[in-house]
């Protein structure tokens, strides 16, 4: 082969090596789309055709604040920038000039995202689809490049008011920072207040409070309970029925200077119209999130007499003597003598004590003349428990008719329960030597 032959195919050789070195490549396995951490950013607004919305984060909790102020899904934002970070740049193509970016569906893009940081704005333009590479063309303020991205990462921006806005009516994280919960209606008015172990309702008197059905509604709305949201101006307040509502909820929560406030007004289709004066919107709730605030308040009253677990007893005293819990565990009960008392009998009346139902009131203010007539006036029999947490009384009355009359001292209802279930006994001592 000649010599000038060897050096032209070496020429043509190092051509094509250089070409193949600059022509476009995937990037890097694990090259993040966004280079900075999506922590710093204090608002992201979202500029789609004929919208645009703008979040801005407070507080450590993002608010809608363009079109309108709003609280706003932190989770469902977080997630949305969390794309940002995780997703990587499938290959980087040369940026065209200006002039072209209508060609390739830039100008104007589908969608534009500013990043706001306290170092300054970024920008991501989202283009026309690759067809070739199955990825977006999309052209950021930090890159002289243009990258090809999944598809799915312009759907996860593909934002409306209903993805961005606060879906729960109490958006707190914990029922535990609940201090008050008041209930306003044509039924009456009233609050539930926490205890330890037991929830309080006020009323007119002081009463037991379901602290099941409780906690069950405080997590019914910390859940997305809100179906979708309208515009909200005067005319609507009045023609939905919001300016005089059926029903108001307060709930005072720790950490929070203001209570948060919920009016109920008209219903449409198994709905209710409802409007918190904190967000500038009116939005429909399910008729399961209503409910409970249109009923009197005697629905919230607890259907146990004490809410407490027999394991948690250490001692009782009742008609028979006293009794006490000689193990950790509950297993052996001896009475004031030290003597073992019969297992199955003690766990019987523990049970009973325990499982007591407060589902049938007789009186929920009785007079003294009612206390008397149903035995409830000394002398009477009286069981006293001592718990891990305080000390329970129960006060035990005649039998009239078949039913027995009860109650707790220090809440006002008085019960009654057929005498088969509340029988009156106290455990005996084990027989054998020694005991």
């Amino acid at each position: 082969m000649k010599r000038a032959t060897v050096i032209v195919l070496l020429a043509l050789l190092a051509l094509a090596a250089w070409w193949i070195w600059l022509r476009p490549r995937p990037s890097p396995a694990g090259g993040d789309l966004y280079p900075w951490s999506v922590e710093q950013l204090r608002a992201v607004d979202m500029i789609l055709p004929g919208r645009s919305f703008r979040v801005e984060i407070a507080d450590g909790a993002w608010r809608l604040t363009a079109p309108v102020r709003d609280q706003a899904d932190s989770g469902e934002i977080g997630r949305m920038l969390a794309t940002l970070h995780f997703e990587e740049i499938d290959s980087l193509l040369p940026l065209p000039p200006r002039s072209q970016w209508s060609d390739w569906g830039l100008d104007p893009p589908d969608l534009e995202l500013r990043l706001t940081r306290e170092e300054g704005v970024d920008t991501l333009r989202f283009g026309s689809l690759d067809a070739g590479a199955g990825r977006l063309r999309v052209q950021a303020s930090w890159s002289d490049s243009l990258m090809l991205v999944s598809t799915l990462l312009r759907s996860n921006f593909l934002a409306n008011r209903y993805k961005l806005s606060e879906k729960r009516v109490l958006p707190l994280e914990s029922w535990r920072q609940v201090e008050s919960l008041s209930v306003e209606s044509e039924r009456g008015r009233f609050a539930v207040r926490p205890g330890h172990p037991e929830w309080q309702l006020v009323a007119s008197e002081t009463y037991l409070a379901d602290r099941e059905a409780v906690l069950q509604y405080l997590a019914h709305l910390a859940s997305p309970l809100i179906i979708d949201f309208l515009d909200m101006d005067a005319q609507t307040l009045d023609r939905l029925g919001l300016r005089y509502p059926q029903a108001r909820l307060k709930v005072e929560a720790a950490g929070r200077l203001l209570p948060l406030e919920l009016a109920v007004g008209h219903a449409a289709s198994g709905r209710y119209f409802a409007w918190m004066p904190e967000r500038e919107a009116v939005f429909l709730l399910d008729s399961l999130a209503v409910a409970p605030l249109m009923r009197p308040f005697g629905v919230w009253l607890s259907p146990r007499l004490f809410q407490l677990g027999a394991w948690e007893l250490l001692s009782v005293e009742g008609p028979g003597g006293r009794m006490e819990r000689a193990d950790e565990k509950g297993r052996q009960w001896r009475d004031g003598q030290g003597r073992v008392l019969v297992r199955e009998q003690v766990t019987a009346l523990l049970m009973m004590l325990e499982g007591l139902s407060a589902e049938t009131v007789e009186s929920y203010r009785p007079r003294q003349d009612q206390l008397k007539a149903w035995g409830l006036m000394p002398p009477l029999q009286v069981y006293e428990m001592e718990a891990d947490h305080g000390r329970y009384r129960l006060e035990v009355g005649k039998l009239l008719d078949g039913r027995r009359y009860f109650r707790r001292p220090d809440y006002p209802p008085v019960y009654s329960l057929p005498a088969d279930e509340l029988p009156l006994f106290w455990p005996e001592p084990e027989a054998g030597p020694g005991r």
